[in-house]
């Protein structure tokens, strides 16, 4: 509380069951009964929304863009703040790419600009890529790093040949509106598109020609990638479904797949094409089954999820959201596995924690929710600059509804 103190109130009556507890010096902003979480380490806070997310390529780090204007490298496996750039760009942070071999970071942003930086000490890489008439909101490396695409609110693609001082750039005009989404093919040929004009085009970036633009879609494109082996597209769509089309001809191939109840904002195939990520708005993050078409898990989030991406080794879904969070997410957890410990509690997303048998434990404010874990796969979350880690609670001696009131029978008068 903003009194430094801590009160125990309960559920049922509303009533102050103990305290006021004393002792902090400053604000407290969170206490917990249940364990649901150690907190590694803390950085200067990050306020801003992650727009965009991304492993390295040796799956170490992950980079984040956020409309707060800066870009954070975090270590993957603790989720420690390993570099920040506060001030990356002069407008929002649209997305960020990593080189194939690590070495660099490209951000795009409102500022209508594209910048290159070094991961290791957060220093920009030459001069601001500009050529863009209007905000630049998707930028990608190709896989041999040797050429940037970036996707514009102008209606233009922009192809950029990079190892010389100058930084040439070839312009792709097709699309009628804003340009949302781009992405590479694996040999760097091709480059796909996703438009606010509903099409998705095809481009040939040795010829700068549009090879086709496919206009089966009835709402805008948020999201466009290529399948690893070049073979398939996907795209995401606003209305949230999800279709696949054949690159050599431009045909939907399949049915769509349906799952989401708000727009689908970003996709990421994993790196054997056997599994789709898709983030929505409707908070969750959908793992599919290409072959089968079909959902093979799903996961909460607390907020729009803005931006997904699967790991190099496939394992895990990093996933940027509303609530201003990155989380971490393992796809090798089975959904309920045979034999494991018994739930002892369910957190809820109204804010309530229960246990087995449903009861009410405790409820956490709606600022502080994010700090709960919902289920067993989110192994990492980052959220306001603290790490957040699960850790499986011990209930010995936990006190439940009424029973709170003697929690701290002795040291009252």
């Amino acid at each position: 509380m903003s009194d430094a103190t801590i009160r125990v109130i309960n559920t049922y009556t509303g009533e102050l069951a103990s305290g006021p507890f004393s002792g902090h010096t400053g604000a407290v902003h969170s206490a917990h009964f249940l364990p649901t979480g150690n907190q590694l380490s803390q950085s200067s806070h990050t306020k801003g929304t992650p727009c965009s997310v991304t492993f390295s390529p040796d799956g170490t780090q992950v980079v984040s863009g956020s409309d707060d204007r800066s870009i954070c490298v975090w270590n993957a496996t603790s989720g420690a703040l390993i570099r920040q750039i506060p001030q990356a760009h002069d407008g929002n942070i649209t997305a960020v790419s990593f080189s194939p071999d690590g070495t660099k970071i490209a951000s795009s942003s409102y500022d209508q600009g594209i910048r290159i930086w070094n991961p290791h000490n957060g220093e920009p890489m030459g001069d601001l890529l500009t050529g863009h008439t209007d905000q630049v909101l998707a930028v990608s490396f190709s896989s041999d790093g040797s050429q940037l695409v970036s996707g514009s609110s102008d209606q233009t693609i922009r192809v950029w040949v990079l190892g010389n001082d100058e930084v040439p750039s070839s312009c792709l005009v097709g699309h009628k509106d804003l340009v949302r989404s781009v992405s590479f093919s694996l040999d760097g040929a091709r480059v796909v598109s996703g438009s606010d004009d509903c099409n998705i085009g095809l481009w040939d970036t040795r010829e700068s020609a549009l090879i086709w633009m496919g206009s089966r879609h009835t709402t805008q494109i948020n999201s466009v990638v290529f399948s690893p082996d070049g073979s398939l597209l996907a795209s995401g769509l606003q209305d949230g479904t999800i279709l696949f089309w054949d690159v050599c001809d431009g045909a939907v191939v399949g049915e769509p797949l349906v799952g989401h109840s708000h727009e689908v904002m970003s996709l990421s195939f994993s790196p054997d094409g056997k599994s789709l990520a898709s983030g929505s708005i409707d908070h969750t993050i959908s793992i599919w089954d290409v072959d089968a078409r079909s959902l093979k898990q799903s996961f909460e989030a607390y907020g729009g999820v803005y931006s997904v991406a699967f790991s190099p080794h496939g394992r895990y879904v990093a996933a940027g959201s509303k609530d201003g969070s990155i989380r971490k997410w393992d796809t090798a957890i089975p959904g309920e596995p045979t034999g494991s410990a018994p739930v002892l509690w369910v957190a809820r997303k109204d804010g309530w924690v229960t246990d087995r048998n449903s009861r009410l434990l405790v409820w956490l404010p709606h600022d502080l929710r994010g700090r709960l874990f919902l289920d067993a796969h989110n192994v990492l979350t980052i959220i306001a600059g603290q790490v957040i880690v699960p850790k499986t609670p011990d209930l010995d001696g936990f006190y439940v509804g009424d029973a709170w009131r003697d929690c701290y029978l002795g040291a009252t008068p």
